[in-house]
């Protein structure tokens, strides 16, 4: 017969293991010493031996005890087969991160910032020169953008390059932009941002038109919309925050 510690050190496990087993009921309670000690036999140190292989394969406790309850083994193959499959589910996840890793550290740019909207940030970076205030907000709002749904995210990536890739929609951004930084210094109600509100709108018109046509016919969450807009006018001057506001309301209308 065996002690604890020696049945521990037999199946290469620690006594606090098994006494653990043994609160939780995978062991059952086992004769003991005149002096008190348990006293573990042939049968122990098997039953212990499996839990330990089911446990090392990945299976939890409650799913070792019910496959060492299963006298044929059926219940067992099913249990397997099913661990099989989660395990190979997580060997893609985990191939798919290493793969994402991989191309992180292929790249000399922020790796923070996605790969797409980093190269955005970089063209826009050579659009407003020193006017630093316009491209880090542009920098934050491309990043927001790319917490959309796959398909949005990659259409408003994609009309942004074209917009930049067009000299006319390019300059036009250009201007714009220097006008919205000049409300930072006037009251909301002044003529300058209804002007600036027309204008954008009307250049908007353009930019809504390279929507993909089901993304015009489906502007999508008006909530998530809303939500969007307040963090982007958060921090604004009052002209600034109303010139958004009101851009945001006309292009909504434009793509539905």
């Amino acid at each position: 017969m065996l002690r604890i510690g020696e049945l521990a050190e037999l199946v290469g496990v620690t006594t606090r293991t098994i006494r653990h087993y043994h609160r939780i009921g995978l062991l059952q309670d086992v004769a003991r010493t005149e002096n008190g000690y348990r006293s573990y036999g042939l049968d122990d140190a098997v039953r212990l031996l499996r839990i330990r292989r089911f446990a090392e394969l990945g299976m939890s406790l409650d799913e070792v005890a019910d496959a060492l309850a299963d006298d044929h083994g059926k219940d067992l193959r099913d249990m397997l087969g099913e661990l099989d499959r989660d395990l190979g589910a997580q060997e893609a996840r985990i191939r798919a991160r290493r793969e994402a890793i991989a191309a992180l550290l292929e790249r000399r740019d922020d790796l923070r910032v996605p790969a797409a909207l980093a190269a955005l940030a970089n063209e826009l970076s050579v659009l407003f020169g020193s006017h630093r205030s316009s491209l880090e907000r542009e920098r934050l709002v491309l990043e927001l953008l790319g917490s959309e749904r796959a398909d949005q995210r990659a259409a408003s990536l994609d009309v942004y390059q074209r917009v930049l890739r067009d000299p006319e929609l390019r300059a036009r951004l250009a201007e714009l932009t220097l006008r919205f930084e000049a409300l930072a210094d006037l009251e909301a109600d002044d003529p300058a941002v209804e002007a600036l509100v027309a204008d954008a709108s009307a250049a908007g018109d353009v930019v809504v038109s390279l929507l993909p046509e089901d993304l015009r016919r489906s502007p999508g969450d008006a909530h998530a919309a809303e939500l969007l807009l307040g963090a982007v006018t958060e921090g604004l001057a009052p002209a600034q925050a109303r010139c958004l506001s009101e851009l945001f309301d006309a292009w909504r209308r434009a793509s539905s």
